[in-house]
């Protein structure tokens, strides 16, 4: 049985880009609350996202087979 790759490598993408979103969440949350690592979760979230986009532009011709 052969797996599928980019299926596999474009779904942890979108799972990479929501991840980046609730940390962006976290972090306004941080900065309402002004805990002092509102710089460091913005960042890593931005990061975050970038990767997953990345992912999924890398991965936009995928066969959409299921078995």
């Amino acid at each position: 049985m052969m797996l599928n790759y980019k299926i596999i490598i474009h779904f942890l993408g979108l799972l990479l880009v929501c991840n980046g979103s609730f940390m962006l969440v976290a972090s306004l949350v941080s900065l309402i609350y002004k805990d002092g690592v509102t710089f460091q979760l913005f960042l890593s979230g931005i990061t975050v996202i970038v990767l997953g986009i990345s992912a999924i532009i890398f991965t936009r011709s995928h066969k959409k087979i299921v078995f």
